[in-house]
Formats: structure tokens, C-alpha cells, sequence
């Protein structure tokens, strides 16, 4: 594993590059849609794009996470839920209840991102989630 990790730091910036790109054309496909939270992109921080991660406000856009999930998966893509908040998780749970963190696990998929991903692929990502709401 070590061998790979060094392998993969030689072309880190082609990667995170990549990365940036299809970020970017995921964010000028859907960005005008409502309800759809897009990653932040801040002028103090580089987001590296590990994920591309979207928060779905079902009331604003006319679907959940759910429909959106099943209906890339219908057409063979796979997505991924936010992580669960670490306060659930057993070994941390004190009994918190942190509204925030436990709702965007709950309204948040993380789309196809490989740095190999192709720009029709993302154009047809998308185009599912539009559809969603037709």
C-alpha cells in the first residue's frame, strides 16, 4: 500500500487537477437547480475534490436522496451516503443530539468523482438528477 501511496504523490497534482475539472462541470450542470447545496468553494481553502458531495433539500427540490440514489442506480451508477455524524457512532455516542451534522448525513450523496470520470458521464449523472423532478 505504501508502494502505491508513493506512487500516486509523483502525479498528485495531475490527479487533484482532474479532480478540479470535473468538479467544476459537475457545479456548472447543476447548480441553477434548486434545492441542490453544492461543495463550498472558498477563497482561504483548495477543496481537493476527494468526493464531489451534494446536499438534496427535498421541500425545494421536489426529491430526496433516496429517489435521486435509486434512479442513478437504475441506470448503473453508483453513489455514496455522507458519512454517519461521529457522534453515532457506538463507540462515541454520549446520547448527543446534534440536529445540523445528523441532518446533512441524511440529505447528502456523494457522486461518481474518479479522476478518470469522462464529461459525458457527468453530463449523464446530472441529467438523472434533473429528471428526478420531472
Amino acid at each position: 500500500q505504501a508502494s502505491l501511496g508513493v506512487a500516486q504523490m509523483e502525479k498528485i497534482g495531475s490527479i487533484l487537477q482532474k479532480k478540479k475539472k470535473l468538479a467544476d462541470y459537475y457545479s456548472e450542470l447543476l447548480k441553477h437547480l434548486p434545492g441542490i447545496i453544492l461543495p463550498p468553494d472558498v477563497s482561504w481553502s483548495d477543496n481537493v475534490y476527494w468526493l464531489y458531495t451534494i446536499l438534496i433539500k427535498k421541500d425545494e427540490f421536489g426529491a430526496d436522496t433516496q429517489k435521486v440514489t435509486k434512479s442513478l442506480e437504475k441506470a448503473g451508477i453508483d453513489t455514496r451516503p455522507i458519512f454517519p455524524p461521529i457522534h453515532t457512532q457506538p463507540i462515541y455516542n454520549t446520547g448527543q443530539y446534534l440536529p445540523v451534522s445528523e441532518n446533512i448525513s441524511k440529505i447528502g450523496i456523494s457522486l461518481p468523482s474518479a479522476p478518470n470520470l469522462k464529461k459525458n458521464q457527468i453530463k449523464k449523472i446530472s441529467q438523472i438528477i434533473r429528471d428526478c423532478v420531472k
